[in-house]
Parts: structure tokens; C-alpha cells; sequence
């Protein structure tokens, strides 16, 4: 499989990218591929989908298609000023097939072209924990768990159509794919999670399954939006 082949493929809404989140978007897109390439081969890839999506849906199509390389079912992406994403970094919305990113949240992880700034401590895992000290390398990891959650929400729609699994499903996927180990309490709390929004694009409101920042149990630089933000801390 070669990027050429599944491009990152962006919507006629989708707001204009300078060449350096370009390339940072392209970047996840390779990572996502290749970690989908790796989990289809995982023993135990059908338990651990059943842990994200319930045994319902039948997932060997999918796993076949990652196994050849074919990454045509993954959505197109539409990136929005996060205003308009209701503050999320990422959503997607399951009436169109599209995957959101916020611009905001690309420039945050995109380095400066001398490097330096902007990166993200992949070891911290989740969405947050800027390291500095990591430029575009550190920058990749966290795109890649959020591509990969939101394509899990879209994976659900294959697998269960409109019957929404419980919590959320796509970071529960996200976090299996890429190799996370997951505890009994973190799956209790990501199955509990409310992960429904609304967001308002081009004047048209739109329901979603949104994606924020995500604390651990590290030193995390936790960077906020335009809007009134609550941050709570862990017990």
C-alpha cells in the first residue's frame, strides 16, 4: 500500500492548508493506515473489535480490506475553524461521512518549519501532553489517534449502521488499534462517555461524535479554546 494510491482527500468545504499541515495531515493519514495494517493482523483482532463495537456486526470484511491494503472506506476530511466544531478537535458526522478536524488544533501540533515547537509527547498518549522537544515526529502521534477515533465512529456505522455503540466507541478503537493497553475502570468510563455534539458548518447544524482533549495521569499542557473551558483534574 502506498499513499498514492488512498490519498488524503479533503471536501470542496474544507478549509485551505499551507504545505506544512499538508504534510502533517498526509503523515497521520500513513500512520493510520499502517496501524490499521497491523491490527488486522492482530489473534485477536475479533475480540477487541467486539470490545469497541459489540459482537453484532460482522468485521472480517474490514479486516480483509486492511490486510490488502485498501483503505478506500475511509472518510473524506473537512477541516473547520473550531469555533464551528463546537470547540472539538475532531468529529465526525455520520449522515454525511465526513470526518472533521479543527485548523486550530493543526496549527497547535504543527512545528515551525526551522522544527522546534508544537510537537506532542506521543508516551503521553490521548490527545494532549505538548513536549516541545518533539517537533513534527511527537506531532504525528496524536493526529493518529484522532483520525483513527473518528474513523471508528465511522467503522460502527459499517459494522452496526444506526444503532450507535455504547460510550465511545471510536476512542475505545482508536486506543486498541494503536496498541494501548486498556483497564477495566479507563473501558467502564470511555463506555459511559457522551461523546454526542452538534456543530454548525457553513450555517447547517450537524450531529456529530465529537473529540476533545484528553488529560493522563503525566505532566499534560493542556491548551484551550476561544471559548469558556472546564478542565477537570483527576482524583
Amino acid at each position: 500500500m502506498t499513499l498514492s494510491q488512498y490519498p488524503l482527500s479533503l471536501t470542496n468545504n474544507s478549509l485551505s492548508l499551507d504545505l506544512n499541515l499538508f504534510n502533517l495531515l498526509q503523515s497521520g493519514i500513513t500512520a493510520s493506515y499502517n496501524y490499521l495494517t497491523s491490527f488486522a493482523n492482530d489473534t485477536e483482532f475479533t475480540q477487541k473489535m467486539a470490545i469497541a463495537f459489540g459482537n453484532s456486526g460482522d468485521p472480517s470484511g474490514l479486516q480483509t480490506a486492511w490486510l490488502n491494503g485498501d483503505f478506500s472506506s475511509f472518510p473524506p476530511i473537512e477541516v473547520r475553524y473550531q469555533h464551528e466544531l463546537n470547540g472539538a478537535f475532531g468529529a465526525y458526522g455520520s449522515f454525511n461521512g465526513v470526518i472533521y478536524l479543527s485548523y486550530e488544533y493543526l496549527q497547535q501540533l504543527s512545528p515551525p518549519s526551522q522544527g522546534g515547537l508544537g510537537g506532542i509527547n506521543p508516551s503521553q498518549g490521548g490527545l494532549g501532553g505538548i513536549n516541545p522537544s518533539q517537533g513534527r515526529l511527537g506531532a504525528i502521534a496524536p493526529l493518529t489517534a484522532l483520525l483513527l477515533e473518528e474513523y471508528g465512529h465511522h467503522v460502527d456505522g459499517v459494522l452496526n449502521g444506526n444503532m450507535d455503540s455504547a460510550g465511545d466507541e471510536g476512542d475505545i478503537f482508536s486506543r486498541l488499534v494503536r496498541g494501548e493497553s486498556i483497564s477495566a475502570s479507563e473501558l467502564a468510563a470511555l463506555q459511559a462517555e457522551n461523546d454526542q455534539g452538534n456543530i454548525t458548518v457553513n450555517g447547517v447544524n450537524i450531529a456529530v461524535e465529537m473529540a476533545n482533549i484528553t488529560g493522563t495521569n503525566g505532566d499534560d499542557s493542556l491548551v484551550g479554546t476561544s471559548s469558556n473551558d472546564n478542565i477537570s483534574g483527576l482524583e
